[in-house]
């Protein structure tokens, strides 16, 4: 059983409330109404006052202080998108490769001497592969028709 008692007093002012956080709110209440009562009963003693009442006793909530799940899932949002964008915009502000070739001959002021192109060796070697099936296929019909020929 987890119980947060707290209390709060009003400035310039006898009047104080009792505030009572628990997993199950009539628990809760029952929790701030015996305090009140206890803290009535001292205070006869201690003080030597007659006139301590208690204004209102404590109900249980009928919704959940806490957690707020709809605060929570759009300040975790807010905070994800925002950590994104983040992340995006350091990650391009420090890209320092070189992506288009008039930035070399434009901005930097370089001569273009050439360019090589970059190919992506898995499509290299599929369409080579493929090439040489094609052309094996070509032989073998080719050797046919020689054979055919040979017969004639």
């Amino acid at each position: 059983m987890l119980v947060y008692l707290s209390r709060s007093i009003a400035q310039n002012s006898q009047v104080f409330s009792i505030d009572v956080t628990d997993a199950n709110a009539t628990q809760g209440a029952e929790i701030a109404n015996q305090v009140a009562k206890s803290f009535k009963q001292q205070v006869k003693k201690i003080i030597k006052v007659n006139n301590v009442t208690i204004v209102s006793p404590a109900t249980p909530a009928s919704t959940p202080v806490s957690p707020k799940k709809a605060l929570n899932l759009l300040v975790g949002l807010v905070v994800g998108l925002l950590l994104g964008f983040i992340y995006a915009s350091i990650r391009i502000l420090t890209d320092r490769r070189v992506h288009d070739v008039d930035f070399l001959t434009t901005e930097l002021g370089l001569t273009n001497l050439g360019q090589v192109n970059h190919q992506h060796h898995q499509k290299h070697v599929n369409q080579q592969v493929a090439k040489l099936q094609s052309t094996q296929k070509d032989d073998k019909s080719e050797q046919a028709v020689r054979r055919t020929r040979r017969r004639v």
